[in-house]
């Protein structure tokens, strides 16, 4: 059995939460969350001088890109239109990282998609299949992520209709605990062929609230991911600055004991 994670991510939000050396001695890698916000998208200039040189070209890296009020699939072509440049703002600040992975929130509205389910899989479907060339000609690759979401149907339809390589799942485990009607080992097990990469946090329906996952619960998250066929990246999605290299000791071990 499987189950340890092809490597951990820490959280990198305004600074590093170990040394550059540090990671790479302990086989770690980096998700940045320094470039949500659109104020910080518009200038992003500041943000990538602070990581400037810092790793080598091979350090794995990820960027959470732009996530506030956007959706590729509306009727306004004013919104999405706004979508795609943060998206592509998004894009370019990963390639300037040097990151090969960018996480964006899938934007699946449940409440929504009960009514107009079809109209907004046919404009996600329209959407990423011309936003993906760009991401091809920047060799990133694109990790869709579920927030609202109820189950995993929606998310499953688009990615088997786009059928790209360069479109992804990022399982969220913590808003499955707090949103969604089906059990972390549906979401595992359905969406499989297109799970590469994990956030990692524990909450109490329905708040997310971004806790330390306990032992139990990693080791849930283990032997859910054990039967895919590429063993996912793990990213730590939670507060542990004071403590990171204790922290990542422990989820590994938990990982390991499985």
């Amino acid at each position: 059995m499987t189950t340890k994670p092809a490597r951990i991510h820490l959280i990198a939000k305004g600074s590093l939460p170990l040394s550059p050396a540090e990671l790479t001695a302990l086989g770690l890698g980096i998700e940045f969350h320094d470039f949500v916000s659109p104020l910080v998208l518009d200038s992003p200039e500041v943000g990538l001088e602070r990581y400037e040189g810092l790793f080598p070209e091979h350090f794995p890296r990820a960027v959470h890109g732009a996530l506030f009020d956007l959706t590729p699939a509306s009727p306004d072509p004013r919104i999405v239109e706004v979508t795609k440049l943060r998206y592509e703002q998004s894009l370019a600040v990963a390639h300037a990282l040097g990151a090969k992975t960018l996480i964006l929130h899938s934007q699946f509205n449940p409440p929504l998609m009960e009514t107009y389910g079809e109209q907004i899989i046919a404009m996600q479907l329209d959407f990423w299949k011309e936003f993906l060339t760009l991401a091809e000609e920047k060799d990133v690759t694109i990790m869709l992520e579920n927030v609202f979401e109820t189950s995993h149907h929606y998310l499953l339809e688009l990615l088997e209709r786009v059928s790209s390589p360069r479109l992804c799942h990022c399982l969220d485990v913590g808003h499955v605990l707090a949103y969604s009607t089906e059990p972390l080992e549906t979401w595992t097990e359905k969406l499989a062929p297109y799970l590469k990469y994990i956030h990692l946090h524990e909450t109490t329906r329905p708040r997310d609230e971004h806790r330390p996952p306990s032992e139990d619960f990693i080791k849930r998250v283990g032997r859910a991911i054990a039967h895919l066929p590429n063993s996912p990246v793990v990213s730590l999605e939670y507060v542990y600055e004071d403590y990171a290299a204790d922290e990542v000791k422990r989820v590994q071990d938990v990982f390991k004991s499985i």
